[in-house]
């Protein structure tokens, strides 16, 4: 830890950024994490229930294919480097012969729910972007985790595009739309609420253009064109007959 840094004990706090390409600040101060396993440890106490767990847990899912005393040395190894790399104030575990956890009230990550959604997706939206592993173990949780963030980001923004559609008005939430259609372009129901806000917006040749882009694809990805509901609203759209604040039935 440092010794040399004026900072209150109380104020320092370890930012884990998850979205897009990961990055960590302590005490408001980029640390670089050169080891994907030791960013894998971090991120897999973050995302686990009170951000903690055994030993055995953490030792088993980063060296799947090492003997358990070799992989729980290779955990000891782990965490102090981290504690090196952090070189932080204060202890960033709470560490004991049988669990691990990150510091109680020390860390915050950009999936907390109390979290500033828009501003969390700004690095981007995939878990643990460009992180890959050798072991199959490890890269079947990643996959399982790139989805369950993508479900829970997707509910959360849809919740603040509406938000923001009421206190701002439609223009102000294309940004966030357009944000959640990035989580997947083959979603018609973001398409469409997208091309609503276009529409209301008086933008309606972006919302033609949202049509096509969906369409294209669908039809490129899985060999699907729009479902009848998406054709019939980029039709309202392009003949004038749908108004500003008609929503799509979902």
């Amino acid at each position: 830890m440092r010794e040399d840094q004026d900072i209150p004990v109380q104020d320092a706090v370890f930012d884990l950024r998850l979205l897009g390409r990961a990055r960590l600040r302590v005490a408001g101060e980029e640390r670089t994490i050169a080891s994907t396993k030791n960013l894998l440890l971090l991120a897999r106490l973050a995302r686990m229930p009170d951000h903690a767990a055994t030993r055995e847990q953490m030792a088993a899912f980063l060296w799947p294919g090492s003997s358990r005393e070799k992989a729980r040395a290779s955990l000891r190894q782990a965490l102090n480097r981290l504690r090196a790399t952090l070189d932080a104030p204060v202890e960033p575990f709470e560490a004991d012969p049988v669990r691990i956890a990150l510091a109680r009230g020390r860390w915050t990550t950009d999936l907390d729910a109390a979290g500033h959604l828009p501003g969390a997706l700004e690095a981007g939206v995939t878990f643990l972007d460009g992180v890959r592993a050798r072991e199959p173990e490890i890269e079947a949780w990643l996959e399982v985790e790139r989805r369950a963030v993508a479900a829970a980001l997707t509910t959360r923004l849809r919740d603040t595009v509406d938000d923001c559609v009421a206190t701002q008005g439609p223009e102000a939430a294309i940004p966030l739309a357009l944000r959640l259609v990035a989580l997947d372009p083959l979603d018609e129901d973001n398409g469409r609420r997208l091309m609503c806000l276009y529409r209301d917006a008086g933008q309606r040749s972006q919302a033609l253009a949202q049509f096509e882009r969906l369409k294209e694809a669908l039809g490129k990805e899985i060999g699907e064109v729009p479902d009848r509901q998406t054709r019939q609203l980029a039709e309202e759209i392009r003949r004038g007959t749908t108004q500003p604040g008609d929503r799509e039935k979902r």
